[in-house]
């Protein structure tokens, strides 16, 4: 679009220029030429001819320039529109998840039990579990995390955090431990959030043996999700339905 305005602009301002030289070589053609009584009846209707003419060339100057500033004003606005369209597309995806985003805020770490394993423990205690991450990513929303992943995977309205085995899958994407948790939000919340009364659940984890860090960051860059995003059954409700 803003191709076919510029051209449209460069084309009429081109025509603007070769009208003006053309009116202004009609209008000089008048005074030129040698009178004489016989040639006066031809000499009048050439001059009427050639006023009609400049003046049918001065209407369409005149409409040319209307046009013109019409385009320029078109340009213009179009060039803010498209800014304010990349605006917004970005902002759309970052709330989607598709680009990657920076700022302050905490990084848990997440390992299985150092402990030996005895026969007085239980083993399932020792391992680092999907409930336990979910759990995790459900406390660091409600503290107010902006953004959050998983050892570089993104968390999207559609991940899937499960068991594998020893493993946890995470996107689709199998993991062992230690599992590394970003978040991105103001860091003495989400700190104290995890760490204090509120949730209590790091501290719960860490009393059952497993390897808890908790570390506030000034800057933590939280990756885009490259993963597949498709929907069989959701649509777009338009207005009046």
């Amino acid at each position: 679009m803003d191709r076919l305005y510029k051209s449209g602009v460069m084309f009429l301002g081109a025509l603007l220029l070769g009208l003006t030289f053309t009116v202004q070589f009609t209008a000089s053609r008048e005074g030129v030429g040698i009178v004489t009584p016989e040639t006066v009846p031809q000499l009048e209707n050439e001059l009427h001819n050639t006023r009609a003419e400049i003046e049918g060339l001065q209407h369409q100057y005149g409409d040319l320039r209307s046009r013109l500033r019409e385009y320029e004003k078109a340009v213009n606005q179009q060039g803010d529109l498209n800014e304010i369209l990349q605006q917004q597309l970005e902002q759309v995806k970052m709330l989607a998840g598709l680009t990657a985003v920076t700022g302050p805020g905490i990084e848990i770490v997440l390992d299985d039990s150092s402990w030996e394993m005895t026969s007085n423990n239980d083993p399932n205690l020792l391992l680092v579990h999907d409930e336990d991450i979910l759990t995790v990513v459900s406390e660091l929303k409600a503290a107010g995390a902006e953004a959050i992943a998983i050892n570089g995977q993104r968390i999207m309205f559609n991940t899937e955090i499960r068991c594998g085995g020893p493993t946890i899958n995470i996107n689709s994407v199998r993991y062992a431990p230690p599992y590394t948790i970003t978040a991105i939000g103001e860091p003495n919340t989400l700190y104290g959030y995890m760490s204090g009364r509120e949730s209590g659940y790091l501290d719960l984890l860490e009393y059952y043996g497993l390897q808890v860090s908790v570390e506030q960051k000034e800057e933590l860059v939280v990756p885009a999700y490259t993963g597949r995003t498709s929907f069989k059954y959701v649509k777009t409700q338009k207005e009046g339905e």
